[in-house]
């Protein structure tokens, strides 16, 4: 990266950008939480911190919100004219949303592209494109929810796809396994 560059990590929990300290070749864009504004007196200059008068309580806005915000334009005008050299964008993931919104502001995002993103995180691609190392992989199986049975034996379930966790489950009972399959048809029929 050249002097004037600057990366900016454009996120919705800041706690996904603190792996370096901000500075000015490294700026965060987040929803305004508390700790977010704990992290901005340290680091005034660095963090811009996001509020959508649209959104109430607990509610954050997502990346793609945040691209879109006219404060995300803003802070990207202001390095661009300072530096004469316009700032790459970092997203916690890229999405199939997050892409096109980047690319139609002439955004670069230095992410791996959105399709790439989704196959390696799809745990069903996984299966596929990790394939022939598959003798190094835990003990698995491909299976519709409704088709699971309890063998008196714990064992993981993923989906597909997950977010921060939520995707991974343990199971150490038949209720346990029940209540998944429960909650796995109510979100089909959503």
């Amino acid at each position: 990266m050249a002097a004037k560059e600057t990366i900016i990590y454009v996120t919705r929990e800041i706690e996904r950008a603190l792996g370096i300290a901000p500075n000015e070749h490294y700026r965060i864009i987040t929803n305004r939480t508390a700790y977010g504004e704990d992290i901005k007196q340290k680091y005034p200059d660095f963090v811009t911190l996001v509020d959508d008068p649209a959104k109430s309580g607990t509610e954050s806005l997502g990346t793609g919100d945040l691209i879109s915000h006219p404060e995300t334009a803003r802070v990207i005008a202001e390095i661009t004219e300072k530096t004469g050299v316009r700032p790459y964008l970092l997203v916690f993931k890229n999405t199939a949303r997050i892409e096109p919104l980047a690319r139609e502001r002439g955004w670069m995002l230095v992410n791996p592209p959105a399709q790439t993103c989704d196959k390696i995180e799809n745990k069903i691609s996984q299966v596929q494109w990790l394939a022939e190392l598959e003798r190094y992989l835990p003990r698995h199986r491909l299976e519709f929810t409704k088709n699971i049975r309890w063998n008196n034996e714990p064992f993981i379930l993923q989906w597909a796809h997950g977010h921060t966790g939520g995707g991974t489950m343990l199971v150490n009972s038949e209720a346990a396994l029940q209540a998944i399959k429960e909650n796995s048809r109510s979100v089909a029929r959503a």
